[in-house]
């Protein structure tokens, strides 16, 4: 070979070849330490509310999409539950899988994203309490014009500025 620039390619010394899993573990460990505080906005698809409690779902743009869990114990504290469709904001952080050589984004915060996203979940408790009963009409009581005993440690006080105030 005559030519030194194909000389250096070909004639490299030898290096070790990583393993799949060595490669797998420095990625997870890459991206792991790089995103481990992100937002992300897409639009919910294939979601799955497994009957272990733990919701699986990818989000979409359009382009590209990725996975997303999210695990029972953070599921209670978010206000709706998302839907095929809806554009949702995802706070979370990146997580590989190294059996599979997949990223996830475990999610730590949901909210509806876009126009009539607060309606929406709005409409979403509302309705779960409906179903509850909540709601209906044999269960509401009416309520009283003024309050006929008053309790307290200062009840004398309280006289005083109830009548003071109302004269």
């Amino acid at each position: 070979m005559d030519n030194p620039l194909l000389q250096t390619l070909f004639e490299e010394p030898e290096r070790r070849p990583l393993s799949v899993s060595e490669l797998n573990a420095e990625v997870r460990g890459a991206l792991e330490r790089q995103f481990s505080n992100i937002w992300v906005e897409g639009e919910v698809v294939n979601f799955v509310a497994a009957s272990s409690g733990h919701w699986y779902f990818n989000l979409n743009d359009g382009s590209a999409q990725i996975k997303c869990v999210c695990w029972k114990g953070t599921n209670f504290r978010i206000r709706f539950k998302p839907q095929n469709g809806i554009t949702v904001r995802v706070r979370g952080k990146i997580s590989f899988y190294p059996a599979r050589g997949e990223t996830q984004i475990v999610v730590e915060s949901l909210e509806p994203s876009g126009e009539g996203a607060l309606r929406a979940a709005f409409e979403q408790i509302k309705a779960s309490l409906e179903r509850e009963g909540l709601f209906a009409p044999e269960l509401k009581r009416p309520l009283p014009f003024f309050h006929v005993r008053l309790r307290s440690s200062q009840v004398r006080p309280v006289r005083r500025i109830t009548i003071f105030t109302m004269s």
